[in-house]
């Protein structure tokens, strides 16, 4: 029989958290909705996993980058109600150690926890795979003379911040890139942590190389 672990579900979606619970009845599951109070409620328990549900609602999206980069200690699983291989990369890159369709069967839904706490990495394929062929070309990232900053950012989300600092809106973005909305803002989300910044005009700022060296900058 596997470890009894203490794992929180995170989301609003009734049955898909019943979903979660019933797959996982094994284990000591709590559940837990979106809230300012949610970073305290994790650190103040032994998790031994976090399982976030996110849906095309942005919110969401931006708590699952979140928790990724700042629980960066507790293994993260995020199941998507509309998954797809861009959005796998930005939070795989972000830190979570799984991603996976919402609706899986119960059988999966577990084996998924259970690779992850033996340490892997659970996502689709075609994540894998896309992700490999991105790691060959993530060295163009690196440009002599950038902000350190911009060093943290991923290739794509450097692709992101860029067209946002000539103005363009997230839909323009996506229409550019080739991406749906939800997963720029989640590339935006991810930049914001990683530089330190919190708005549009501060990355901006940044990426002109007009936003002050003590300016988000982190150990």
């Amino acid at each position: 029989m596997d470890k009894v672990l203490n794992i929180l579900t995170i989301g609003r979606d009734p049955t898909v958290l019943g979903h979660l619970a019933t797959a996982l009845s094994h284990h000591k599951v709590r559940t837990a909705a979106p809230s300012a109070q949610l970073d305290a409620q994790i650190q103040q328990q032994p998790y031994d996993m976090l399982i976030a549900h996110i849906t095309t609602d942005h919110n969401t999206v931006d708590l699952a980058v979140s928790l990724a980069l700042v629980h960066e200690n507790i293994p993260l699983l995020v199941v998507d109600d509309h998954p797809d291989d861009e959005m796998g990369r930005v939070l795989i890159k972000a830190g979570a150690r799984g991603y996976a369709h919402a609706g899986l069967t119960d059988e999966l839904i577990a084996g998924a926890v259970r690779d992850i706490i033996d340490g892997e990495l659970w996502m689709p394929r075609s994540v894998m795979l896309s992700m490999m062929n991105e790691l060959t070309t993530e060295m163009d990232n690196e440009r002599v003379g950038d902000d350190p900053r911009l060093g943290r950012l991923t290739k794509r989300e450097r692709e992101v911040v860029e067209l946002v600092a000539k103005g363009a809106s997230n839909k323009d973005v996506a229409d550019h890139l080739g991406l749906t909305v939800r997963t720029v803002k989640a590339h935006m989300t991810s930049a914001f942590q990683k530089t330190g910044t919190s708005a549009r005009l501060e990355m901006s700022l940044l990426v002109r190389g007009e936003l002050p060296m003590n300016h988000g900058m982190r150990a």
